[in-house]
């Protein structure tokens, strides 16, 4: 949970961190879709590193490196650096090793024989990352509005190395390596299906990414800063109940 929490706070703290010095959403709502694309690009390498070599040999150093890009993004608000600074700095967080998908590995190498569990472990893990989407964005909001504008990327930093640390540290349920396979298939978008269900997460991640900067705009705009992140973490509620229910059939 630790190693997922940041997920939902980093874009959050980034937005109001860059807004409360720079005063441009705009110029967060840029700065924070440039990390998601980067994000888009390096996730599926950074996937495909943790299982040729194993969780905790990419997951750490993937982490810290994520991580110095989230100070290096902090130094750059606090400096008055260059818009530009922002840009590379936000984009180096997009090492951010994918806890979830590690977790659910975890339980496919566990449960890999018994569909019925696995069905309900991974209804659970969907669960617990809404609950992360949940709570992320509203404890993100709190920090940067009733501490000052760099807590919440600070702390999502500290909750980040130390999640990911402890979550690796757990090496009884960690899947074995699968080195490359020279008869697998080597460019995963030649699939059949694969290029249109791209599309629709591209759509997706668009409408999301544009409500959240929106969102906390109007929020900033009718003077309740601190709400913003609440209601941005609310939209991921009815997910959450989804996953419980759907779980439990």
């Amino acid at each position: 949970l630790l190693a997922r929490l940041p997920a939902g706070m980093f874009s959050v703290s980034a937005v109001l961190m860059i807004a409360a010095s720079r005063g441009s959403y705009a110029l967060a709502g840029a700065v924070t879709a440039t990390g998601l694309a980067a994000t888009a690009l390096v996730a599926p390498w950074t996937a495909r590193l943790v299982d040729r070599y194993g969780q905790r040999r990419v997951a750490r150093p993937a982490a810290a490196l994520a991580a110095c890009g989230a100070l290096a993004l902090v130094a750059c608000v606090h400096l008055g650096a260059p818009a530009w600074t922002l840009f590379a700095a936000y984009a180096a967080t997009a090492t951010v090793p994918n806890a979830g998908a590690m977790a659910r590995a975890r339980w496919q190498a566990l449960l890999g024989e018994d569909p019925a569990r696995r069905h309900t472990a991974n209804s659970l893990e969907q669960a617990v990352d809404e609950v992360c989407f949940m709570v992320g964005p509203a404890l993100a909001a709190v920090l940067c509005t009733s501490l000052f504008p760099e807590a919440g990327t600070l702390t999502g930093v500290a909750l980040l190395v130390g999640g990911i640390t402890l979550f690796t540290a757990q090496r009884a349920t960690e899947p074995r390596p699968h080195p490359r396979s020279a008869t697998g298939p080597a460019v995963p978008l030649r699939q059949p299906g694969t290029a249109p269900l791209l599309a629709v997460f591209l759509a997706t991640g668009v409408v999301f990414g544009t409500l959240e900067v929106t969102t906390l705009a109007f929020a900033d705009a009718a003077g309740h800063a601190a709400a913003g992140g609440l209601i941005v973490g609310l939209q991921a509620a009815g997910s959450c109940v989804a996953g419980l229910v759907y779980g439990a059939r």
